[in-house]
């Protein structure tokens, strides 16, 4: 089983978030992607500025999912 980052943009002011961004990068644990979303994170905000984030109340949060991978020759 691998884990999946998944990143959401949203804004305070529109109250609403776009559609979730999903790293194509699998984990193997839950640890490195965690990691990886706070870097992603704030790389995003500083990517974005503090203007824009200010202006639109930006936030951003994210989600290691859990997901099923096939392996093959493996048979389910």
């Amino acid at each position: 089983m691998k884990i999946m980052l998944i990143m959401f943009i949203c804004s305070g002011v529109a109250q609403n978030c776009i559609p979730p961004i999903t790293s194509s990068q699998l984990y193997n644990d839950a640890y490195s992607c965690m990691m990886a979303g706070y870097t992603t994170a704030a790389d995003m905000t500083q990517d974005m500025g503090a203007e824009e984030i200010n202006k639109y109340n930006i936030y951003i949060k994210f989600e290691c999912q859990k997901i099923d991978t096939i392996q093959p020759g493996v048979d389910s």
